[in-house]
């Protein structure tokens, strides 16, 4: 397999991005420049006319249209609102329709054309163009508004001509370098704007030069970017340049594999053509190309151009190659790494098959099929994790009898998740125990240890999915009740139980079963220092009361001590001495129809009493 990044001279995808109407055909070859800030508008320069300038229809000049279209993709505005104020014929006494930029050469030559004046929400736009309209230059503007500037960056475009922008949390100022007027531009997606927020939080300043252009960065944060992650910066800030001048995306992806539509799940094959294609970009449309050179545009539907979007929008640029298949993915994020690589090429490769065959099937893209157990706090539930072979996981609540779905939670694996699915799929050998199964592409056997982690890997897995699901579903009202981590806490919000507390910093948080939840430090395997284990159970007809008395009952010989406690505004019963490794301190209480159990041990750690206190004092329960 080959792996590569992107360079600035390579574009596989042709999504037809038109800059700023074919820019300057004079315009120089392109190199780094000092970054220039936008200034104010001054008064546009006057060219000198052989003629007096005859005022023109507007509707008989092509120019006018297109760049009005433009002007409206660039701001995000309706065409309709920017109005037309002139249209005037000129004739520029250069070539550079005397708006040439000190880093260039124009020639002294009459040069027919127009001077076109817009108004757009009552600011002034004029721009200079040929007789063509090939040729545009922006002879005024409104000094952009981008807000706070995080990144200033200048560098070659698609076209060859030097641009240079400036970056802010509010939008994107853009031109020629050393033009005086900036267009004020937007972000094509809000998915541009977040990734610019969380750089400027994550990075500290600096400034750099490599091939995809110079940056200067204005971070807040603390980590130092490295040769990296700057050159991924820089690149990014260049797309975004060109996407603001086109008013476009150019966000997009190929796939070419070959003739025969592959299984999703699998990758290999002798067919090295690379023929058949599959091509994505900003319209919900996808171009299908057949190996016999035919073309077909074919609707993705919702759900496949939804999944697009969270691709497009999260994973940054990248080339990756096999004997038989390549991916080039124009992403808008900076999430990089090469099992998320060849995740991406597996969601490709499906739906290229679907595409391509008129059939869907998810047992087809299913890598991995875990059963976990019964949720014994509900009658004849039963959970399961589905994983299909890009990163994508359905949490699922089935029927114990009969196995169908009831209730269904999904959402893309945490790059951690991930890795490790990653290393199963393609470096160890299928597996399959009873109903479960992981579909292994590699010749090592999963060993009984790494089993065991598959278990914990898919528990963990199917408890977040599950959560967070809930936890987007819950009122305002009900998270408000949760207390505020401190420095020496963090919130604990379990929606599927309906409980929020704070817990110490320095604890993890552990899923084992369904039915259970552990709160330890560092470690599951850590029973020696001071932990909380919580389960619930269907009530059914028996009271607080018959519930405690049943439990005691079932440890005859043993004095237990009972009590009574108060546990988010609930009456709890307070069981001491009981057995088990250590002595258990079980605290139980009943709300909404289940019985809520919290165990503490060992209860003779000199630190319990603080834990269990700090525990109660933050605990609530939410719906």
């Amino acid at each position: 397999m080959q792996q590569k990044n992107i360079s600035g001279k390579y574009r596989a995808i042709a999504l037809g991005l038109v800059m700023l109407l074919v820019l300057a055909a004079c315009a120089p070859a392109a190199r780094p420049v000092p970054i220039s800030t936008p200034a104010p508008v001054g008064t546009p320069p006057q060219s000198p006319l052989a003629t007096p300038i005859p005022t023109i229809e507007p509707a008989t000049v092509p120019a006018v249209e297109n760049i009005r279209q433009l002007l409206a993709k660039q701001m995000q505005i309706d065409p309709a609102t920017i109005k037309v104020i002139s249209v005037e014929k000129v004739e520029f006494s250069d070539s550079c329709l005397r708006l040439g930029q000190a880093n260039e050469s124009c020639a002294a030559v009459i040069t027919p054309g127009y001077k076109i004046t817009f108004d757009v929400a009552g600011e002034t736009y004029v721009v200079h163009t040929d007789e063509g309209g090939s040729q545009m230059r922006v002879a005024a503007a409104p000094a952009p508004a981008v807000g706070q500037a995080i990144i200033a960056w200048n560098g070659t475009v698609d076209n060859g001509s030097c641009y240079e922008s400036l970056i802010g949390v509010n939008g994107v100022a853009f031109g020629p370098c050393y033009g005086q007027n900036k267009i004020g531009g937007k972000f094509v997606t809000e998915a541009r704007q977040s990734v610019l927020q969380d750089l400027a939080a994550k990075y500290d300043s600096f400034e750099a030069n490599n091939e995809f252009g110079s940056v200067r960065f204005t971070g807040t944060g603390s980590t130092p970017a490295s040769e990296a992650d700057q050159q991924l910066i820089t690149r990014w800030a260049q797309m975004v340049t060109m996407e603001a001048a086109g008013g476009e995306s150019l966000a997009g992806m190929e796939y070419r594999g070959p003739a025969e539509v592959l299984d999703p799940t699998e990758s290999g094959g002798a067919d090295t053509s690379k023929c058949a294609i599959l091509r994505l970009g900003t319209p919900v449309t996808a171009m299908l190309g057949a190996c016999d050179g035919t073309a077909t545009d074919k609707d993705m539907g919702k759900a496949t151009y939804l999944e697009w979007e969270q691709l497009r929008d999260r994973f940054a640029p990248f080339v990756y190659e096999t004997a038989t298949e390549t991916i080039t993915f124009e992403g808008m994020g900076l999430e990089s790494s090469e099992a998320w690589q060849r995740a991406i090429l597996a969601w490709a490769r499906a739906r290229h098959a679907e595409l391509a065959s008129g059939t869907a099937s998810a047992a087809a893209n299913t890598v991995l099929s875990w059963h976990l157990g019964q949720d014994y706090s509900q009658k004849n539930v039963c959970t399961h994790l589905t994983v299909m072979s890009y990163g994508y996981a359905y949490a699922e609540e089935r029927m114990c009898e009969g196995g169908d779905v009831m209730e269904t939670a999904g959402g893309w694996l945490t790059p951690a998740e991930l890795t490790s699915l990653d290393e199963w799929i393609y470096q160890r050998a299928p597996l399959s125990i009873d109903s479960n199964y992981v579909t292994g592409q590699g010749r090592q056997a999963l060993s009984e240890a790494e089993q065991a982690e598959v278990n914990v890997w898919a528990m963990n897995v199917w408890a977040r999915l599950w959560n967070e699901a809930a936890v987007a579903n819950l009122a305002p009202e009900a998270l408000a009740k949760c207390p505020e981590a401190s420095a020496e806490s963090k919130r604990l919000v379990d929606a599927r139980r309906g409980i929020c507390l704070l817990i110490p910093a320095d604890y993890t948080v552990f899923d084992p079963n369904p039915n259970e939840l552990v709160i330890a430090k560092d470690s599951l395997l850590n029973v020696t220092e001071p932990r909380l284990m919580l389960s619930m159970l269907g009530a059914g007809p028996r009271t607080l009361e018959e519930f405690a008395a049943d439990m005691v009952a079932s440890m005859p010989g043993f004095d237990i001590k009972q009590s009574t406690a108060q546990v988010a505004g609930t009456d709890a019963i307070v069981l001491d001495n009981v057995p088990g490794q250590d002595l258990l301190r079980r605290v139980l209480f009943l709300h909404n129809g289940k019985f809520y159990d919290l165990t503490f041990s060992p209860a003779d750690h000199e630190q319990m009493d603080s834990f269990y206190q700090s525990i109660l004092a933050d605990f609530r329960l939410i719906e």
